[in-house]
């Protein structure tokens, strides 16, 4: 992992780059402006998260940090930044590609993201928010889980898509009252 990955990750480069794709050229069609005026409630959708943090949108990132569509941005490291995120949520939710089949892989992956989550400084807080233990308590419980059932009942694999299920089921805005009956 490279150090400037935590270095200045901003939606800035992000907005510019949209206010360009919008005039000139699409650079990703699922990804818009709205992906990134989300407030209160509304962060919490999971298709956005998932649109903004996909593998596609950070190819296209990089390919505009290299051909130098927008120079003096640091979309070379936003791209890197959303790659991981991508690799991290796609070993956390693996339904195909089981934890453990392809395991050197998966553990560098979660590898990568403890680092790079405690040198993260978000905005307007001086210590690590909720979300970001969140996906270190995650990436410990995971491996952990998975050395423990491997040791003790042989398990080859974990399905960690069943790790994460919402309270919610299937909604990806639940209202409170939905999660707690």
């Amino acid at each position: 992992m490279k150090d400037s990955i935590v270095k200045a990750i901003k939606k800035d480069s992000i907005q510019k780059l949209l206010e360009v794709a919008n005039s000139e050229l699409t650079i990703s069609p699922k990804v818009n402006s709205f992906h990134l005026e989300l407030n209160g409630p509304q962060r919490q959708r999971v298709r956005s998260a998932a649109q903004l943090f996909s593998r596609t949108f950070a190819k296209a990132l990089e390919y505009c940090g290299t051909n130098k569509i927008m120079p003096g941005t640091n979309l070379q490291d936003t791209s890197t930044f959303i790659l991981m995120i991508n690799d991290w949520c796609d070993v956390q939710n693996l339904r195909l590609k089981l934890f453990g089949i392809s395991l050197e892989n998966q553990e560098r992956i979660l590898d990568n993201i403890p680092a790079t989550m405690e040198r993260m400084i978000v905005e307007k807080h001086k210590s690590m928010i909720a979300f970001q233990k969140g996906i270190i308590f995650s990436n410990r419980s995971v491996k952990e889980l998975y050395e423990y059932s491997h040791k003790e009942y042989g398990v080859d694999y974990l399905l960690t898509t069943r790790l994460n299920q919402r309270m919610g089921g299937n909604s990806d805005h639940p209202h409170p009252l939905d999660v707690r009956y």
